[in-house]
């Protein structure tokens, strides 16, 4: 299984993504995470 860093810039994008109402389902899709990481 590959493993992908993400940068500081990637984060803080997400966090605030997240705090401005996007669902993590949405923003680890564009991040390419798959949706079993999301449960863990």
């Amino acid at each position: 299984m590959k493993k992908h860093t993400f940068s500081e810039s990637q984060i803080v994008k997400a966090l605030k993504e997240n705090e401005g109402g996007c669902s993590v389902g949405d923003i680890s899709r564009e991040l390419g995470i798959d949706k079993i990481t999301e449960g863990m």
